[in-house]
């Protein structure tokens, strides 16, 4: 029994990794960004955004299925709002997205004013 649990737990853990470096499972990270931008060309999986305001002014990102923004909306705007309940900066997380595009990932950001910065996360292909 306990050679069954070895060698099953050994199993798992090389599916995991295979999994892991093939893509499927990580979900990477663009960086900060501070206005439109191209973030991934090709098939893939947007996977999660996090987005954070100034505190004072409200942020959104709205996705597209292109390398511009002239493609399909992959997402309505997601938004998060300038004022916190601190003082300080605001940052709203959205994870667990899971959306494919065919052609490439662009991010369109609006902003109320002040600074905004996004960080999207996804996966290659689907």
């Amino acid at each position: 029994m306990k050679r069954l649990f070895c060698a099953v737990t050994v199993l798992m853990f090389l599916s995991l990794s295979t999994l892991a470096i093939s893509g499927e499972i990580v979900c990477y990270p663009s960086g900060n960004k501070t206005a439109d931008a191209k973030i991934y060309t090709g098939a893939g999986t947007l996977c999660s955004l996090s987005i954070t305001t100034d505190g004072t002014n409200q942020c959104s990102v709205l996705f597209y299925d292109a390398i511009t923004a002239t493609g399909t909306e992959v997402t309505t705007d997601l938004t998060c709002p300038g004022p916190s309940s601190s003082s300080g900066p605001n940052t709203c997380i959205f994870g667990d997205i899971n959306l494919g595009f065919e052609d490439g990932l662009y991010a369109d950001m609006t902003k109320a004013g002040g600074t905004c910065t996004f960080n999207v996360g996804r996966r290659t292909g689907h």
